[in-house]
């Protein structure tokens, strides 16, 4: 099992545009963007490409009077979108949540609904690997 630490959001911000597709993307992201973490002690540059297209986060119906759709969990919840579009076999489903978990740490999401949501990717997000 994989250990992911020292999450960091780059300093310029998520750029995105609001264009609704036939496929659910409401999003595209408009400049390439750059995380950063570490996994098993490796630091690694987790990049969103331009033109990346997200739904933001998929919250349940009965969380949504909890966990808004627009918050601060916004950009985890891109960087997790593309991990799961990858579903390349470096990132299998249990690292991206586990990456998703970081990246709602280094957000100013309450540690309540942190835990909430984390849960509920590692209970009832998309599986591979």
């Amino acid at each position: 099992m994989s250990t992911i630490s020292n999450f960091l959001y780059p300093s310029t911000p998520l750029y995105l545009r609001r264009e609704p597709k036939g496929d659910g993307k409401i999003f595209i992201v408009d400049r390439e963007w750059t995380v950063k973490f570490d996994r098993d002690g490796e630091t690694i540059d987790f990049t969103i490409p331009k033109e990346f297209g997200t739904d933001g986060p998929s919250i349940p119906p009965r969380l949504q009077s909890f966990i808004q759709w627009l918050g601060p969990q916004f950009e985890a919840s891109v960087v997790h979108d593309k991990m799961c579009a990858d579903r390349s076999p470096f990132w299998p489903s249990d690292v991206a949540a586990d990456v998703f978990h970081e990246a709602l740490k280094a957000s100013p999401v309450n540690p309540v609904k942190r835990q909430a949501m984390y849960l509920a990717v590692r209970c009832f997000g998309p599986r591979w690997g």
